[in-house]
């Protein structure tokens, strides 16, 4: 008997295309060509990042209760690139090209060619720097080192006011605290706290250990605002005295003479304020959910060119991305005669060299009634509390 024969091409297609819009009708989707999806790929998108909730134990006095923590805002990251072996590198197939990457030591003291100069892995101990020394450290002191912690807790240490923490002194992201899903006593806490932090105008000092044995943290806890639907806490990490970066300057009430002529005057101070109201946003032009991250864009329309040809050139900057992270020129344009106003108070002429070699100006010009104290030529000047060192001899400075 001869073979019955089978549907055509057509028929093929045709059947295709019924059962993919039936899946599409079930899944509420839609259905792109290929050549439309390309396109799609260069479009304006955030890479989407699921909040992960982690379990932490909230600590205040005796009383403790279970909550959720998760990650407000986290700093986005693009994707790394992958080392290949060129010669072997085959597009084609994805296990080609690889290689990977391994450390050895080697004694300094020993020729590099010598076969004993590389050291065994059980030879290697940490040290630290001290001095000009370097004192040993074994795992067994480093793990005595550690403060142990059985969980990732919150606790509790004590209530202050809310102007008493600067904000600028936030550091590391930003958490969002929770109740636990189902537990009507962590439910109750939380949204008590959050609304008697908010009422009395308060924050929460808070010792934070992220994980089992990790390092402990200073912590803020205050209220959550955006949130009506349920109390929810947000917690940010404060800095130790070791995390501080401090810089003196003398006031402008106690620069040098020579420097009299550099405190702004009101003019000064008018003009800076006219170019300041010139050039501000309106609130509607300031949205950070469409505020795209440019390296990422950027790494993502390369990918769609390269695949597309993968000798071409890098595409240009999206114009779109370009807008926000560039001057606009309306805005310039309408904040031209603030500008120019700025630029003319500001106008200082160059002084006039007599051809002799003058002395450089220190901050140790500063007038003052405390004495003096000189040590090899460098003096120290006491200035609103704080030592500010000048010498006498040429040095350079930088802003």
């Amino acid at each position: 008997d001869e073979d019955e024969e089978g549907p055509s091409a057509e028929e093929v297609k045709l059947g295709n295309e019924e059962l993919l819009v039936d899946i599409v009708k079930k899944t509420n989707g839609a259905v792109y060509k290929s050549a439309d999806m390309v396109g799609l790929l260069t479009e304006l998108q955030s890479k989407t990042v699921r909040a992960t909730q982690s379990n932490y134990m909230f600590v205040m006095g005796n009383e403790e209760v279970k909550i959720k923590v998760f990650s407000r805002t986290k700093s986005a990251t693009t994707p790394s690139l992958k080392k290949e072996v060129a010669d072997s590198y085959d597009p084609s197939d994805m296990h080609s090209g690889t290689c990977k990457s391994e450390r050895t030591y080697h004694s300094t003291t020993t020729k590099e060619d010598d076969n004993e100069s590389e050291i065994p892995a059980d030879r290697i101990i940490n040290a630290i720097k001290y001095g000009a020394e370097f004192l040993p450290v074994n795992e067994f002191d480093t793990d005595a080192m550690k403060i142990l912690s059985d969980r990732a807790q919150i606790t509790f240490i004590a209530f202050a006011e809310a102007s008493a923490v600067d904000h600028h002194h936030s550091i590391s992201d930003t958490k969002c605290v929770i109740h636990e899903p189902g537990n009507p006593r962590s439910e109750a806490m939380v949204g008590a706290l959050s609304a008697a932090l908010l009422k009395t105008n308060r924050v929460m000092l808070v010792r934070i250990v992220a994980r089992k044995n990790a390092e402990p943290k200073l912590g803020m806890l205050q209220p959550d605002t955006a949130s009506t639907s349920y109390g929810r806490l947000i917690l940010t990490q404060l800095p130790f005295v070791d995390d501080l970066r401090r810089f003196t300057f003398p006031s402008f009430d106690r620069r040098p003479k020579s420097k009299a002529d550099l405190v702004p005057t009101e003019a000064h101070e008018a003009a800076a304020d006219a170019l300041v109201d010139a050039m501000t946003l309106s609130p509607s032009a300031l949205l950070p959910e469409n505020t795209y991250e440019p390296s990422s864009q950027r790494l993502r329309d390369t990918i769609v060119v390269r695949v597309r040809d993968p000798n071409c050139n890098l595409p240009e900057r999206d114009p779109r991305v370009v807008r926000y992270m560039e001057q606009d020129s309306t805005l310039m344009e309408s904040a031209a005669p603030a500008l120019k106003a700025f630029n003319d108070t500001f106008t200082f002429s160059a002084p006039v060299s007599s051809g002799a070699k003058k002395r450089k100006d220190f901050w140790s010009d500063i007038e003052t009634s405390e004495p003096v104290a000189t040590f090899n030529g460098s003096k120290k000047v006491k200035v609103e509390g704080d030592e500010v060192e000048g010498s006498s001899s040429s040095s350079s400075s930088s802003d």
